[in-house]
């Protein structure tokens, strides 16, 4: 997989979407409400960049659903969304505690 950005600025503005709550233990929401439909897939790495969880997101302008992280460990995580073109639209740290 060839992406060419991995910053943690973000394409869609922050109004466009919520992640809460965040510090979490091991369970967040993710919510998408852009002006356009997207198509694409949320991706969870570690600080390792290994996957850790994908979902896909097919031609969606609402979207929400629920990420159970409680069998990792405590630290830091990556959720991007990631656009069928591979251009990352949200990088947003995620913060599990136990």
């Amino acid at each position: 997989m060839n992406l060419s950005t991995v910053n943690t600025q973000n394409i869609l503005s922050e109004e466009n979407y919520e992640i809460f709550p965040n510090p979490n233990m091991g369970s967040f929401r993710f919510k998408l409400h852009a002006s356009e439909s997207l198509t694409g897939k949320i991706q969870i790495r570690n600080v390792l960049g290994q996957l850790i969880s994908e979902q896909a997101i097919v031609d969606q302008s609402s979207f929400i659903t629920d990420f159970n992280l409680s069998s990792q460990e405590s630290g830091i995580y990556l959720l991007q969304f990631i656009s069928e073109t591979n251009t990352i639209l949200i990088s947003q740290k995620i913060i599990v505690q136990f």
